[in-house]
């Protein structure tokens, strides 16, 4: 009761606003947090439902649970065949009891400001059902109403979008998948939980705290400190008891610097508690709990079956199953009826091809299919293909010729308007130039993709960009103007959690700091054998290589040069299997110092 207490007297004295997530949806029949974001545990979700429809074993699930995040995964069915209209309608449902109490809370002026992760719009029909009054806020242009009188409106925050903006909430799935929503999810989290002058509670139920790369990762740095009264579900639990500091290790990260209390109880009846306390009753209906099976099951079963096998070709190119996203790309070529979908598949067989190190062919295929794409006005797919036959060119070490496709496509990526093809080909321009030795033209091409990049949102293409800048200056000995672009390029994969990037970066970093003297040889040995275990145990084989090359050049500033050819060697039977050019880099060193 001590808690009700604490509640109601804080809705009295209007200090309290609410935050909730899926949890509160979940006898609408809404799917779940951990049915829509399995976390790498195959669970009876959505991705898992799907990926079974789409005819993956359950050893691929589990695999690939691990690797593609829900809104990537989701990503690929949308650009396919899955309309967004259909997904969204998986989030129709009524409002459940929690839904409408808030409503009533608001009628009574006790609460004006509540925030939801959710999609749905049971807290609106809820609201629109008594004739509340509410101010939508779904993202950045909704914040300068958030500025007004609080006094004059309330207000209901949809964190990751809402299903009556169909095209904002498909902007949102592909900001998250391609990791460039960070400034816009800090501007949200920012306005929402600094709450208002009259505030200083929240009170969190619903909600796993399992947005590692959104919310988790902004709320402890909120300016204002808040007191979090956090309910930990525990269906059945009539009573409110504390929980020790060793559990909830996701609440405590999350809302670390402000005033925590997590509680354990049965949500349902903590609320219907509150309820009683004010005088409100309401009866709701359980919904279906997996009613989204079926709009799902019957949208894949219309895939044709050039469609299908696209799809899995393209699950299989995103979790590094190269070779079998050859042979479903294979596939679809042979199930394709159309200029367009021989353009795709010819395109994907050629992508799979070169990532399998097989530039003749992924060459070849390019080439062939390069026409094409000219032929029916395609100009997106046309500098895509020449940036890939340009890719094919650098592995062969024959730089000009990339170039030249890279300059070709960055001219059609210009006239046609085509910015984000343009910032990635900017990109790949400086770096062919630093390959030459070309480092001012290499810095010039690469700034100008930065600063395109920072525009589209394109955080992580900004990150892989600031490393090329920092790799130029390497190549052209100003060591200190290298470590600060790779330490840039560092923050900003530890800010979309880019695990692998950073190890890489870590790498290149290391070799500024010891070329430039700045770090002493021991320590740096020390850190590249870090480096080259994390690397093989993401079992990213370049990353390893490069360290390998990082231990061989420490050998040689502490003398020590049979050593530092033994590691270099290593690096280069690595490099010849993967990327012959750095192998025939790593030779001439190895060359220069047998004979010395």
């Amino acid at each position: 009761m001590q808690l009700i207490r604490r509640i109601l007297n804080k809705l009295e004295r209007k200090e309290l606003f609410v935050f909730c997530g899926a949890g509160v949806s979940l006898s609408s029949g809404i799917p779940t947090v951990g049915q829509i974001d399995e976390s790498g545990a195959v669970q009876d979700g959505i991705q898992t439902y799907l990926m079974r429809e789409l005819g993956f074993s359950t050893d691929e699930m589990k695999k690939f649970l691990g690797i593609i995040p829900f809104e990537a995964f989701l990503q690929v069915l949308l650009d396919n065949h899955l309309p967004l209209t259909t997904f969204a309608s998986i989030f129709q449902a009524e409002p459940t009891y929690i839904h409408h109490l808030m409503a009533q809370l608001f009628r009574r002026g006790i609460l004006s400001l509540i925030g939801t992760t959710n999609l749905d719009m049971c807290f609106e029909s809820a609201m629109n059902m008594v004739g509340v009054f509410y101010a939508p806020v779904r993202g950045p242009e909704d914040l300068g109403r958030f500025g007004e009188p609080q006094e004059s409106y309330n207000t209901v925050f949809k964190l990751h979008g809402s299903v009556d903006q169909l095209e904002d909430m498909g902007i949102t799935i592909r900001s998250i998948a391609q990791k460039k929503n960070l400034d816009t999810r800090k501007k949200i989290a920012d306005a929402f939980f600094s709450g208002t002058p009259t505030t200083d509670t929240i009170l969190v139920f619903g909600y796993s705290c399992s947005d590692v790369f959104d919310l988790v990762k902004w709320v402890p740095h909120i300016p204002r400190k808040l007191n979090v009264i956090y309910i930990n579900h525990c269906a059945g639990n009539s009573g409110t008891n504390a929980v020790g500091s060793e559990d909830n290790a996701r609440p405590r990260r999350m809302f670390s610097g402000h005033n925590l209390d997590i509680v354990n109880c049965d949500t349902d009846i903590l609320v219907r508690k509150i309820g009683s306390h004010i005088g409100f009753r309401c009866t709701t209906e359980r919904s279906p709990e997996n009613y989204w099976r079926m709009t799902l099951k019957d949208c894949i079963r219309d895939f044709t079956g050039f469609t299908l096998a696209k799809v899995r070709g393209n699950l299989y190119y995103l979790c590094q199953e190269y070779n079998k996203s050859l042979l479903s790309h294979q596939e679809a070529l042979s199930l394709a009826n159309s200029g367009m979908q021989r353009l795709v598949a010819s395109r994907n067989i050629g992508f799979s091809y070169y990532r399998l190190n097989r530039v003749d062919e992924a060459m070849f295929f390019m080439k062939q299919t390069y026409p094409l794409a000219r032929k029916l006005g395609e100009h997106g797919h046309e500098a895509n293909i020449l940036m890939n036959i340009a890719a094919c060119y650098a592995d062969r070490g024959q730089y000009e010729l990339s170039l030249e496709c890279y300059m070709d496509a960055l001219s059609i990526s210009e006239n046609s308007g085509l910015l984000r093809e343009q910032c990635f080909i900017l990109g790949n321009v400086g770096l062919m130039y630093a390959y030459a030795g070309r480092c001012e033209e290499s810095l010039k091409y690469t700034m100008q993709g930065i600063s395109l990049a920072h525009q589209l949102g394109e955080v992580e293409t900004e990150g892989k960009f600031y490393a090329n800048v920092g790799e130029a200056y390497l190549n052209d000995g100003k060591y200190q103007k290298a470590i600060e672009a790779t330490r840039i390029a560092i923050d900003i994969a530890k800010d979309i959690g880019d695990s692998h990037g950073e190890i890489n970066r870590r790498t290149n970093l290391l070799i500024a700091e010891l070329r430039g003297g700045t770090l002493d040889i021991k320590r740096c040995h020390e850190q590249a054998n870090v480096l080259l275990q994390q690397s093989l145990d993401c079992g990213n084989d370049l990353y390893a290589a490069n360290c390998h090359q990082l231990i061989g050049d420490c050998h040689l500033a502490d003398g020590d040069i049979t050593s530092a050819i033994a590691a270099w060697k290593t690096a280069k039977l690595i490099y010849d299997e993967i990327s012959p050019s750095k192998g025939k880099d790593v030779l001439r060193k190895i060359s220069q110092h047998k004979v010395q």
